[in-house]
């Protein structure tokens, strides 16, 4: 059974990933290297510096003309009293489009300053970072394919290089489900499925209008695909400061609202680093109808290079289970 919507933003994790990482050295930067997949990227051998992929992956922020989808904010908050590389500091700034705040971290107010910011830079979707069925109704011209296990729709944003892909598996159980996310959410077979698509049909679409948010800690998730020593007390990051620091804690929320003016779509991801020595239309067009009337699955994604900037599953709208059986023609 699917307890809840669930989204979550590929990009800004791994764009979070590549600050902590590029400060990284040994056995600690290996395990970068291997969960960022790293080793067999070319640009990466020529840079010998994870920041080089920052700029790749996040030049296309820099060029959207719409403020309507919002992908992250990028910030890296340093307490006051710590003793931070600055050469460190002026990399990440120079590679990634970065806000670089000093606070007091272990002041009663630190939180709330780090929450207020998070809050304002996401249009307050996203609160509280640390510790509501009106269907879209549209027809006209976009992608289509339908698998032996699904089918797709591919909504073009007014953001050029951007499109959401919906996906609904064939069948109606948790397991289908679970088996379309893992197969289908990713880079490669995105851009599988969609060189398998058809755009001359015209889609009648029924889309419910949907606003979900979700929040996790990644920890246990990056140690168990091999990121282990950034958390113990042997990691190593001498480019940030001479200080031994190990990763205590990641924190990831990301949210998605869908509704007649666009798409808004947010993502956070924290990387809590301790100090290891404190405690602390014609007559002969095909036509389809695409009513999406119970869970499915969605990516948002860049038509380039296929990765998915955000992903998740849609179980509820509003305080109502989609439960509508679908057509059979579907």
């Amino acid at each position: 059974m699917l307890v809840k919507n669930i989204v979550f933003s590929p990009y800004s994790i791994y764009t979070a990933l590549i600050d902590a990482g590029s400060g990284a050295d040994g056995q600690t930067l290996d395990e970068f290297r291997k969960v960022l997949h790293t080793y067999n990227d070319i640009r990466f051998n020529e840079e010998k510096d994870l920041l080089a992929l920052a700029g790749y992956v996040a030049k296309g922020k820099k060029s959207r003309k719409s403020s309507k989808l919002y992908l992250e904010s990028n910030s890296l908050w340093i307490d006051s009293q710590f003793n931070i590389s600055k050469e460190y500091v002026n990399n990440v700034k120079y590679a990634v489009d970065i806000d670089v705040k000093e606070l007091n971290l272990h002041s009663e107010n630190a939180r709330n300053i780090v929450n207020s910011y998070v809050e304002k830079k996401t249009k307050g979707l996203i609160k509280n970072i640390l510790p509501s069925i009106n269907p879209l109704v549209q027809m006209d011209k976009m992608m289509y394919t339908r698998l032996d296990d699904i089918s797709v729709v591919s909504l073009p944003f007014n953001l050029e290089g951007i499109e959401m892909m919906i996906i609904l598996p064939k069948d109606k159980t948790p397991e289908a489900y679970q088996q379309a996310a893992m197969k289908y959410l990713s880079a490669e077979e995105l851009r599988k499925v969609e060189a398998n698509g058809n755009y001359n049909i015209i889609v009648h679409l029924s889309l419910p209008k949907f606003e979900t948010r979700f929040n996790t800690q990644l920890s246990e998730q990056l140690k168990q695909i091999g990121l282990v020593n950034a958390f113990t007390r042997n990691a190593t990051f001498p480019k940030i400061s001479k200080v031994p620091l190990k990763i205590s804690n990641v924190i990831h929320e990301a949210g998605v609202k869908i509704d007649e003016d666009g798409a808004e779509a947010v993502a956070v991801s924290i990387f809590e680093m301790e100090d290891m020595g404190c405690v602390d239309c014609s007559q002969n067009e095909e036509e389809v109808d695409f009513t999406v009337d119970r869970p499915f699955l969605f990516a948002i994604y860049n038509t380039h290079s296929h990765m998915p900037i955000f992903a998740g599953m849609i179980k509820t709208v509003g305080d109502a289970d989609i439960k509508v059986e679908m057509k059979d023609d579907l």
